[in-house]
């Protein structure tokens, strides 16, 4: 099992305990590339083809829909990687 896959089953197992940097890590691990909108700004946009996130980096945890929100996106690019 890759470090991909075991961080993505722990965020998948306590979404409501996401930390900025996990997901950060695993949205990366993804091919996605990330950019700071405006200095002094605390939301993030990830952008991979025609995928693109926003997330606000909050402390200690993310919000429960930015974490659903990523792994939703996560799921259908796995199906459509599959259906290749």
């Amino acid at each position: 099992m890759q470090r991909r896959d075991k961080r993505r089953e722990a965020i998948e197992r306590n979404p409501r305990r996401v930390r900025f940097q996990d997901l950060d890590a695993l949205l990366r691990s993804y091919g996605f590339e990330r950019r700071q909108r405006r200095r002094g700004s605390s939301h993030y946009v990830y952008r991979r083809g025609r995928w693109h996130l926003t997330v606000p980096a909050r402390r200690p945890h993310l919000r429960l829909y930015v974490v659903r929100e990523a792994l939703g996106v996560l799921r259908e690019i796995d199906a459509e990687e599959e259906e290749e």
